[in-house]
């Protein structure tokens, strides 16, 4: 498989870290853990295209997170936040909820760290509600790509 990169194309600091990833790997299968060179290409292409996707779909409400550890040390977890909006026009200005996302570096096998931050328009119980319906729904998805179906 190969990964080809436009100069033009424009990703987050989560496109980047998979890339990152993949290289360190590249041609070298001793450094996996369980899986082979190939599944793991396929592992970090699958997680390339949900990052690309998301972007595409949620466009101005997909935001990159950029943070530094106290040694000001980039971590190397991809890290968004989608702001999620109900469809009907009447509600959508006045109605969301940021969904923050910390993928980790097993993911999707492991399941992401999320966060609902900046609710507009919801009580702290249907915050708290959601939070715990969110939490409920990731445990049910662990192994396969799930931010999607999480935001919608």
């Amino acid at each position: 498989m190969d990964l080809v990169l436009n100069p033009e194309d424009s990703f987050g600091s989560g496109f980047w870290y998979l890339v990152e990833k993949a290289l360190s790997f590249h041609g070298d299968e001793n450094k996996l853990r369980d899986g082979n060179l190939d599944d793991f290409k396929d592992y970090v292409q699958n997680g390339i295209n949900e990052l690309a996707a998301l972007r595409a779909i949620f466009m101005e409400d997909f935001k990159d997170i950029e943070t530094r550890t106290a040694w000001n040390v980039k971590p190397d977890m991809p890290e968004f936040i989608i702001t999620v909006r109900p469809t009907e026009d009447e509600i959508k200005d006045s109605v969301s909820v940021g969904l923050r996302v910390r993928l980790p570096k097993t993911y999707p096998r492991t399941a992401p760290q999320i966060q609902l931050v900046d609710s507009l328009g919801l009580s702290d119980s249907q915050v708290e509600s959601a939070q715990k319906m969110i939490k409920d729904q990731v445990a049910s998805l662990v192994g396969g790509e799930m931010i999607y179906e999480l935001a919608v």
